[in-house]
């Protein structure tokens, strides 16, 4: 299984992000907040993380976990999606594993809906 979060599978531009958030479904798990739209190749990520959750040590660490917690999860998707992550709550010690289960918590939501 590939482990990298290749270039492909990251929403760059300004118009990538404001076509999820006008095509998609939002979706508020415990930690993170998500916009949730169909893909037509793979799967894509996007992260938004504001000043307000402290320095760049501190923002770039919560950008490492919301990818980390997508590169391991996106193969359990049943479709290819493209999403928006923003942290909602920033517990000293969130865990890669507790961002993953919120992230397939929202993922399955969606496809629920979506059926």
């Amino acid at each position: 299984m590939n482990q990298t979060f290749p270039n492909t599978m990251r929403l760059r531009k300004s118009a990538e992000f404001d076509a999820v958030f006008k095509e998609g479904t939002r979706f508020a798990g415990k930690y993170l907040l998500a916009f949730i739209a169909p893909s037509n190749t793979v799967s894509k990520l996007g992260v938004i993380v504001s000043r307000r959750w402290g320095n760049a040590v501190r923002r770039n660490r919560m950008k490492r976990l919301m990818r980390e917690s997508f590169r391991k999860a996106h193969n359990e998707f049943r479709k290819p999606l493209r999403i928006v992550l923003i942290p909602r709550r920033y517990p000293k010690d969130l865990s890669e594993h507790q961002a993953r289960a919120d992230l397939l918590q929202l993922v399955a939501e969606y496809e629920r809906r979506r059926g």
